[in-house]
């Protein structure tokens, strides 16, 4: 291979970079499902006696610039293929004692979906729609074929992602696979074809590294979403494991999920979740599975004609014999040592979405920020006109040596706005449960007040009382097992009490003053009892009427 001669042809913008106009030291690209593809050329560049380089101060190169990459080999009838089309993102100068080296670095095209962080909200669309509208906003990409989907979201939320990693993700939850070849754009579901290329072990085939994994190998997986009728996880429907090959591998499924002890997986969300979506998260899962079951590399001399997502034939590799499905193709070539060609089977289970940089840095990355939620005690609160009504709270997860650590947080109702709301916020010393807007420790927030100690009221076994009650010994009390609400008031230690009651089981209103006043309405009428004296004193007229007889009884009456 060392002694074949390679020819390289380089365009930039469409025009052939003359071969004495650079010298080729070394180039590497690449290619992979769900990644941009990349390549790297090094060159060499600068001339001393000159005081020059010329490669540098040349056009062909600027960042912006289209590159097209293509390889034949000489003597062989081999017509040139195009190994990679992008543009130039980086340059770099590098000069040892004895040669300067330019290294340029292309990404294709479609890496500006990469570029900006978006927001947007998608109404009755399918993924399918969505990915196409995602492309169309790029008008220098392509689309080359992209699979249908089924379900139609009633609502799709693009959060601060930008459109790549969105688009990757949406594809992933259908089973699908994002394949990018010289600006061209595919989203397809992975499926076994026939060969495009057959390697024989001892013939074609010598530099391999191949491994088979039993673990994320599962016979059946379900997957569950929140029934909001039921209110319980709702289960799709199973799927088995031998509905879906993607590649030929000595032994069967059961066999490789009992040796890790992972028969049947099960995936959760537990939100309200349309079947289809659970069904094709099932479905997604499995395809994920089976590409991660055999995972390696190939090489082999260089050959521009494979492509990502293409099937290979292995023969006469034990147990690995079969077909596969190429996820990745790397081509590789050093002056003076060839090119090689290194085809990538299967990959690795893990959904696109977990990664760490998929979703923004906490507190968006202006300071550390904080997990969960944190346990507060109220101090105080202070009210400005800037900032209005906030608690003065301390964390004890902040802690700090020598004084508590008191932060300033807003607190949630359950009514608020300007000028109405409910307005109960925590008292000093009270427990309170507290979050942060964006993970941001500056932006503490209340969420609610907990009770520590001691409850309000005495709690029964039944768990009747529920009310609100304050400090000065105000109530609204409502007891479920008496069936009755009470209003009432009351001194501090617990004398002079007020209390209006409505009483459904008995179907009676109660008032009563704290000088002992009295009236009831019942079912045989209105009582009023007085504890002295008694007066009506009415500045317009006062009629009394009653169907049947009026009793007036006191120790003297005096009619006026």
């Amino acid at each position: 291979m060392a002694s074949t001669v390679v020819t390289n042809t380089i365009k930039s913008n469409g025009r052939v970079i003359p071969l004495g106009t650079y010298q080729l030291m070394s180039l590497d690209t690449s290619k992979e499902f769900n990644k941009i593809p990349m390549a790297e050329l090094k060159l060499h560049d600068g001339c001393v006696a000159k005081q020059k380089f010329e490669t540098l101060d040349g056009d062909a190169f600027l960042p912006g610039s289209l590159i097209e990459i293509f390889m034949r080999y000489e003597g062989k009838n081999t017509t040139e293929e195009k190994i990679f089309e992008g543009i130039v993102i980086n340059q770099e100068i590098e000069r040892s004692e004895y040669q300067s080296e330019l290294t340029i670095e292309l990404c294709d095209p479609c890496v500006k979906m990469t570029s900006l962080r978006k927001n947007r909200v998608y109404k009755d669309l399918t993924d399918t729609k969505i990915i196409k509208d995602l492309i169309s906003k790029y008008q220098d990409l392509k689309v080359n074929e992209i699979d249908d989907t089924l379900y139609t979201h009633p609502q799709m939320v693009q959060y601060y992602v930008s459109d790549w990693d969105f688009m990757i993700s949406r594809a992933e939850a259908n089973g699908q696979l994002v394949a990018v070849d010289n600006g061209e754009l595919s989203v397809k579901t992975p499926n076994i074809n026939n060969p495009d290329l057959t390697l024989t072990f001892g013939i074609d085939l010598a530099h391999f590294d191949l491994k088979l994994s039993s673990q994320g190998q599962y016979e059946k997986i379900h997957t569950f979403g929140l029934d909001t009728k039921s209110e319980e996880l709702a289960l799709s429907f199973p799927k088995k494991a031998e509905e879906q090959t993607l590649g030929s591998i000595g032994y069967d499924v059961p066999m490789l999920s009992d040796t890790v002890g992972a028969t049947e997986a099960q995936l959760i969300h537990p939100v309200p979740a349309n079947p289809f979506e659970l069904q094709s998260w099932s479905d997604a899962q499995l395809i994920k599975s089976r590409l991660s079951a055999v995972q390696g590399t190939i090489r082999i001399d260089g050959n521009g004609k494979l492509k990502v997502g293409q099937t290979i034939k292995i023969e006469n590799v034990s147990r690995f014999n079969g077909n596969h499905i190429t996820t990745g193709v790397r081509h590789a070539f050093v002056m003076g040592s060839g090119w090689y060609t290194y085809l990538q089977i299967g990959m690795d289970a893990n959904w696109f979405s977990a990664q760490s940089d998929v979703i923004e840095t906490q507190a968006a990355g202006l300071l550390p920020g904080v997990n969960g939620l944190q346990i507060g005690t109220v101090l105080g609160h202070i009210e400005d006109a800037d900032h209005g009504f906030r608690l003065q709270v301390h964390i004890p997860a902040f802690h700090q040596e020598g004084k508590p650590s008191e932060v300033l947080a807003m607190f949630t109702s359950l009514d608020a706005g300007a000028d109405h709301g409910i307005f109960f916020p925590p008292e000093k010393g009270d427990r309170v449960v507290i979050g942060f807007l964006n993970d941001d420790p500056r932006q503490a927030i209340v969420l609610g007040a907990m009770h520590s100690n001691k409850v309000p009221n005495t709690v029964k076994k039944k768990n009747t009382y529920q009310g609100i009650f304050t400090k000065s010994n105000f109530q609204l009390l409502f007891d479920k097992e008496k069936e009755t609400v009470t209003l009432s008031t009351a001194d501090t230690d617990h004398t002079n009490e007020q209390t209006i009651c409505i009483n459904q089981k008995e179907k009676k209103i109660n008032i009563e003053d704290a000088h002992g006043n009295i009236i009831e309405l019942g079912k045989n009428g209105v009582k009023l009892m007085s504890a002295k004296d008694f007066m009506i004193d009415a500045k317009g007229d006062l009629s009394i009427n009653a169907k049947g007889k009026i009793k007036i009884k006191g120790k003297k009456v005096d009619l006026i």
